[in-house]
Order: structure tokens, then sequence, then C-alpha cells
């Protein structure tokens, strides 16, 4: 009979489990699962006491997942979500003043092999970091998951290889939930943003306050617009309207 994989992440400094706040644990534990994937596969079983260490048990059919997953992310070959993953839980640890590890089959009496490193502080201190920025952004994708007992209520929206973990109030969730594995939306709201040297963007949260529905046309249909415009129909004067009504229809 096959055994679950247990992995061990470990914040090697700053909190134990008596002084690691659960709202904290929480942004780790989310972090953690959506670095792991296989999310229906994939339990949290304990927060073990010295330096707040959380382990994870993999069940056995997605173990070959988790375990490739978990080496692409070593050999920077990560799909872009699971890279995401990475680096919010680098993130975290930074704003921690501190870092951590990732390890398989470890126990505080058999110490197992470190599978990834989380610099943390140490990346944050030699990276410049602009922000945190708050403003009024977007983002769009499909609605996969809404789900939580707080005021602000966890919305995850898939954009391609990327899930971008929201908050929407009750209200406004409840609503959105109509829209789960739907057609894609335009979320508008009040995104949190770090700007890394290079110029990649971190998205640290998002307050969705309104969203509107994709126009979805058929490839036959583009085509056809184009068409027209090849073959000689005027261009409009106002040619940025024009696509908003190629996209979103008349309003």
């Amino acid at each position: 009979m096959n055994t679950p994989d247990r992995y061990r992440f470990v914040i090697q400094e700053g909190y134990t489990p008596g002084t690691l706040p659960m709202a904290r644990l929480a942004e780790y534990m989310s972090k953690m699962a959506s670095l792991l994937g296989e999310k229906s596969h994939v339990h949290f079983v304990r927060l073990e006491s010295g330096s707040a260490a959380m382990v994870q048990e993999v069940e056995p059919e997605a173990q070959p997942a988790v375990r490739e997953r978990i080496h692409a992310i070593r050999e920077n070959a990560a799909p872009p979500d699971a890279r995401q993953a990475y680096d919010a839980l680098n993130e975290l640890l930074g704003e921690d003043r501190t870092s951590g590890y990732l390890s398989d089959d470890d126990t505080p009496q058999t110490p197992g092999a470190r599978l990834l490193e989380f610099p943390g502080a140490a990346a944050l201190d030699h990276e410049v970091v602009y922000g945190p920025f708050t403003e009024i952004s977007e983002l769009q994708g499909v609605i996969i998951r809404v789900g939580g007992e707080l005021n602000e209520v966890p919305v995850h929206l898939k954009d391609g290889e990327v899930v971008h973990i929201c908050h929407a109030k009750r209200e406004l969730a409840r609503t959105l939930a109509t829209h789960i594995f739907g057609q894609p939306l335009r979320v508008i709201g009040k995104g949190r943003w770090t700007r890394h040297v290079g110029g990649r963007w971190s998205m640290i949260r998002f307050l969705i306050s309104n969203f509107d529905q994709l126009k979805h046309d058929s490839l036959s249909n583009v085509i056809a617009d184009l068409q027209r415009v090849a073959n000689g129909t005027p261009a409009p004067a106002d040619a940025l309207e024009a696509l908003h009504t190629l996209r979103h229809g008349e309003d």
C-alpha cells in the first residue's frame, strides 16, 4: 500500500506556533497549496513546535505531479502559477524578516532533504523593490473558485496558467459565484502591487469592486470583422471606441 508523501515548510526564525498569527498562517498555507498544486490531494497535517513548520501530506495518486512541480521550480522551469506561488512565499518571508525552506519526509528528529530554499529577507535586502503601491487595477480570467467564511471572500480567477487569488465582499462574491467556470470576466478593483528591479510586478492583494463579462466571439466572426476592414470599410473616427464595441458589443 502506497503511503502519502510528506513535505515540511519551515519558517526558520521569528515565529513559533504560539506567536504565528492565524491570519498569517492562513496566508502561508494558501501560497503553499498553490505551490504544490493538486489541491484536492494535498492536506495540512500539523504545525510543529520549535520554529514554525507546516507539514503537508500528498496522497499517492498526486505524488508524481507534485514531485515534478517542485523539481520544475528548482530548475527554474515551472509553470507561471507555481513560480508566482514561490515568489509570494518568498515575499511573505521577506516581510516577516526571515527565511525558510521546503524539505521532504522531514521531522525534527530526522531532517529530510531540502528541496527548495526561500531566502526571504536575505534576497529582498539585495533586490530593489518599489512599493507596495495601491491603485485601481484590472484582471481577467475565468472564475474557478469562490468560497470562504470571512467578510471578504476569496475568489480564484484563472488567466491561462496563472491563478489570481482575489477577494470580494460577500454580496459581490455571491454574484461572481454564478459565473463559476463560465465565460471570462474582467474584474476591476483595488490592487496592491510591488515592482521588482527588472520590471516584474507581484500582486499582494486584490479586492474586487466590480466586473464585466468579456464578449466571446468565435474565430470566424473575428476574421470576418477584420476582412471587412481590409476590404476598404472606412475606419471610424474613434478607432479605440470601435475596438471596444467589437470586444464588448454595444453598451
